[in-house]
């Protein structure tokens, strides 16, 4: 699950987005901070701001990828989070793959 910085960041929603996965019966969590290496994915990226955030176009017309730091408070507020809803980080375990796969089709 990417964060986007400033817009899916907010550890109270963070919170209740692992919170309602592991009521989902999901068995992990993956999540990376936004990086677009690509004029492609800029390009996109900012078509999405400029229509649903136009607040944040302009600081975000040349990101590529976040601060070190910023990355650094997402991971351990991610790991805390995985923590106390009992989650893994990815694909840790290859048993868990195939159910949670399960809850993609019940979600369609």
């Amino acid at each position: 699950m990417p964060i986007l910085p400033e817009i899916t960041d907010d550890p109270e929603e963070l919170d209740s987005l692992f919170a309602a996965a592991r009521l989902a019966g999901a068995l992990f969590v993956a999540t990376n901070v936004l990086f677009l290496n690509s004029a492609a994915a800029r390009s996109s990226y900012l078509h999405l701001l400029t229509r649903h955030f136009p607040h944040l176009t302009e600081k975000f017309k040349n990101y590529t990828s976040s601060s070190r730091s910023y990355e650094s408070q997402i991971e351990s507020l991610c790991r805390r989070l995985r923590l106390k809803y009992q989650l893994a980080q990815g694909q840790e375990s290859q048993s868990a793959v195939p159910r949670q796969r399960e809850l993609f089709v019940t979600c369609e």
